[in-house]
């Protein structure tokens, strides 16, 4: 990841528009993009990012991922659908890391073709 813009976004157990407005921050800090004011979805701030990532490379680091159903219970849904109609189409790599173990194994493993990913 070195040498590549790296978005890093933590999961807090905040409300989900509290996180889509820390979010929007980082995107506008870390890759010098224009991320609109009163994003109040994560769906809506992943989707934007994938569309930043079809004309740009950049990682996407998202930490504690296994809080997200604290935030909203949909979201994996979500990041799964906003994946699948976007990955062939952009330069994102995304990377996701947690805490809890058990749930870090499981969620890739329930969800067709999200990414190969192997727990480290």
């Amino acid at each position: 990841m070195e040498g590549t813009d790296t978005v890093y976004l933590f999961v807090a157990r905040k409300a989900e528009a509290d996180l889509c407005s820390e979010y929007a921050e980082a995107i506008r800090q870390t890759l010098k993009e224009f991320a609109p004011q009163g994003i109040y979805h994560f769906k809506d701030i992943f989707a934007m990012l994938m569309n930043i990532g079809k004309h740009r490379s950049f990682n996407l680091f998202i930490d504690e991922f296994q809080d997200f159903p604290y935030v909203n219970p949909a979201i994996y849904s979500d990041i799964q659908d906003v994946w699948d109609r976007e990955r062939r189409n952009t330069k994102v790599n995304m990377v996701v890391s947690g805490s809890v173990c058990s749930m870090m194994e499981k969620y890739p493993k329930t969800r067709s073709d999200l990414c190969s990913v192997e727990p480290i």
